[in-house]
């Protein structure tokens, strides 16, 4: 029991019905709450901050999304003794993923900050992360792979927006399909993406 009959998880767990009524100011405080009631309770706190990161981005505060996305993020690290960077070496950054990625809340806020660095505009940043959790993310998760797929091809939708200062949503197929060749990718990542989001 918490202080004065209140949990944090009480706190994470009403946070979540208003978020899902669309209350997120509301909802931003039961996290607050349930943050501030959990201070030694890493999986609560990790939860609210990543739920707490979503609510700042339906109310379009971007950089308050980051902010708690990112601190999601980190508290997952601790959990699974982490180090705070990316290594660079190959086999290392492999089992860095698959260790961050085992962890549901890591998947997800991984997952949101891809879109964030979309909106923001880094867009380079935004494609890496979905490469990521196309490769890395364990069988567990895989069903949201169509998810990542999708978002790694808007990503590059987008690329091609910029570069080519095309009418956003009207970019021929050819223009997409030359700019996933040119960032390295095969013929057959770049056809199961398509299939992802034209169902062919």
């Amino acid at each position: 029991m918490g202080i004065f009959g209140k949990s944090a998880e009480k706190s994470c767990l009403q946070g979540e019905k208003l978020m899902a009524k669309g209350q997120y100011e509301k909802a931003i405080e039961k996290f607050g709450e349930a943050i501030e009631l959990g201070k030694d309770d890493l999986v609560v706190r990790c939860v609210a901050e990543l739920n707490m990161g979503v609510c700042y981005a339906r109310l379009d505060n971007k950089e308050k999304a980051m902010e708690h996305n990112e601190k999601a993020l980190e508290l997952v690290r601790i959990q699974k003794d982490l180090p705070a960077e990316e290594p660079s070496d190959e086999e290392e950054k492999e089992k860095y993923y698959k260790m961050l990625f085992s962890h549901h809340v890591g998947v997800q806020a991984y997952f949101n900050k891809g879109i964030i660095m979309r909106v923001i505009g880094k867009l380079e940043e935004s494609r890496k992360i979905f490469d990521n959790l196309i490769k890395y993310v364990p069988f567990a998760f895989r069903i949201n792979e169509l998810a990542f797929r999708r978002e790694r091809f808007e990503t590059i939708v987008a690329m091609v927006e910029k570069e080519r200062e095309t009418i956003p949503g009207l970019v021929p197929v050819d223009y997409i399909k030359e700019h996933y060749r040119k960032l390295g990718y095969s013929e057959e990542e770049m056809e199961q993406d398509f299939r992802v989001v034209h169902g062919q």
